[in-house]
């Protein structure tokens, strides 16, 4: 299990993005580093940060009148 990532966050959209702003200038980030970060905390701020991406899709596709019993990701990616 791992802890809350506290100050740590991952804006979840590291690369030009399509959905669900399709902005292709978007990059992500890692803020909230200090010397006592380590790989557990930026694990989680990083499955937080993705999570809440797919969620903001999630929002969008009901806004537009889908109907979502469930998301699977595999290997990254949203299907």
């Amino acid at each position: 299990i791992l802890k809350a990532s506290g100050q740590l966050r991952f804006m979840p959209y590291p690369s030009d993005e399509r959905t669900p702003h399709n902005d292709a200038a978007s990059r992500g980030a890692l803020t909230g580093l200090g010397s006592e970060t380590g790989t557990e905390g930026i694990t989680s701020a990083v499955i937080e940060g993705v999570a809440l991406g797919l969620r903001d899709s999630a929002e969008l596709l009901k806004v537009a009148g889908a109907k979502l019993e469930h998301i699977l990701t595999i290997y990254g990616t949203a299907i």
